[in-house]
């Protein structure tokens, strides 16, 4: 749950927030959180209740991506371990 309250804090306090989960996390999201979710049914509300305009949310398989892209810049950077039970 720190991982997705995280998300949710930083959504409140950055311009925009840019999110890739992976199929991984996505089952952890499913097993652990009770999320069933995928990179085609996905949404803001489904994960917290309520739209976060301010939230991008890419496909870890888009190489055009800006978090995939050398030339993208941040001012910072958050992984988060799909589980914290590992």
């Amino acid at each position: 749950r720190y991982g997705l309250r995280l998300i949710e804090v930083l959504a409140t306090l950055i311009e925009e927030v840019h999110v890739v989960i992976s199929d991984a996390g996505f089952r952890v999201l499913a097993e652990e959180e009770g999320l069933k979710l995928s990179q085609k049914r996905f949404s803001t509300e489904k994960i917290f209740g309520r739209f976060l305009p301010n939230l991008r949310f890419f496909s870890q398989n888009d190489i055009g991506a800006p978090p995939s892209s050398g030339s993208s810049l941040y001012a910072g950077m958050v992984i988060i371990p799909t589980s914290m039970n590992t």
